[in-house]
């Protein structure tokens, strides 16, 4: 199975009519989220999941879905299909491959003082190549979107390999290579101001 995405827009969803059609796991979920965009956000996660399991021959409603020590989801029933859902602002993101994966996304948001704000941020989770790529970045725009691919990245290489913040984000450089040796990263701009990225991992790791 080559590595598959699928993705949406939540603001048009129902949430009255969707309901019934998700599963017990993901009703729940919804009824303890306080705030209708996060109700709207894991109902456009369950639909997705659905659509996309059937999309890779499962045919099963509602697969048993565990979590790992770290939080990380994965099919009980099926080890050889593997997922990973991601949502910011209105949209909702999965990737579904035959291989460890991983998927973020992000909405950008500007920032008019970058230095004292993504920079921090930079500077305290980041390795010292990503922070030196982001400092050698003139334009304040570009500078952002790099912080935010490299972010996405990072998250989606963590996510990938299942261990949750027992991976530090400064201990691996996504630009380099560095810590990072067999995942394969695709980055995505989208043009409604959100990044998106995968991490597969390749040669056996996990």
């Amino acid at each position: 199975m080559s590595l598959q995405i699928y993705h949406q827009n939540v603001t048009d969803i129902v949430l009255s009519e969707v309901y019934g059609s998700l599963s017990p796991e993901r009703q729940a979920d919804m009824d303890r989220k306080r705030f209708e965009n996060d109700k709207k956000l894991s109902a456009g996660a369950g639909l997705l999941l659905r659509y996309a399991f059937k999309d890779a021959g499962i045919s099963e409603d509602f697969p048993v879905i565990e979590k790992n020590l770290f939080g990380k989801p994965y099919l009980r029933d099926y080890p050889d299909i593997h997922f990973n859902i991601s949502h910011s602002g209105k949209y909702v993101f999965l990737a579904v491959s035959d291989k460890e994966v991983g998927c973020d996304v992000e909405e950008i948001k500007p920032f008019r003082d970058f230095n004292s704000s993504r920079l921090a941020i930079a500077e305290h989770f980041f390795s010292e190549g990503e922070v030196r790529a982001i400092n050698g970045t003139p334009e304040l725009s570009e500078k952002n979107l790099l912080f935010y691919k490299i972010w996405t990245m990072k998250e989606s290489f963590i996510k990938a390999k299942g261990g949750g913040l027992s991976i530090p984000l400064d201990s691996f450089d996504v630009l380099s290579g560095e810590g990072t040796e067999g995942a394969v990263f695709q980055n995505h701009e989208l043009s409604e101001g959100y990044v998106f990225t995968t991490c597969e991992l390749k040669n056996g790791q996990d």
